[in-house]
C-alpha cells in the first residue's frame, strides 16, 4: 500500500477557530458540504481547500482567510 502525500503543512489556525467557535469537525464539515473525513484531510495536508471553501470558513470563524491559512 502506497502512503499518501502531503501537499501542504498542516493548518493549525483553523482547528483553533474551531476550538473557540465551539463547532464539531462535523459542523463544520457540513458547513462545506463535504464529509468528515474530507474535512480531515484538507487540515492536515493530503488535499487543500478551495477559494470558495475558504471564504466559507472566513465567514464561519469571522476572520480573513490571511489569517486562517497560515501554516
Amino acid at each position: 500500500m502506497e502512503k499518501r502525500k502531503l501537499i501542504h503543512d498542516k493548518y493549525y489556525v483553523i482547528p483553533a477557530y474551531q476550538i473557540l467557535s465551539k463547532k464539531s469537525d462535523f459542523d463544520v464539515a457540513n458547513v462545506l458540504g463535504i464529509t468528515v473525513r474530507t474535512y480531515k484531510d484538507k487540515i492536515n495536508g493530503y488535499s487543500d481547500f478551495s477559494i470558495s471553501e475558504g471564504r466559507i470558513l472566513a465567514g464561519l470563524f469571522e476572520r480573513s482567510q490571511a489569517d486562517l491559512f497560515l501554516t
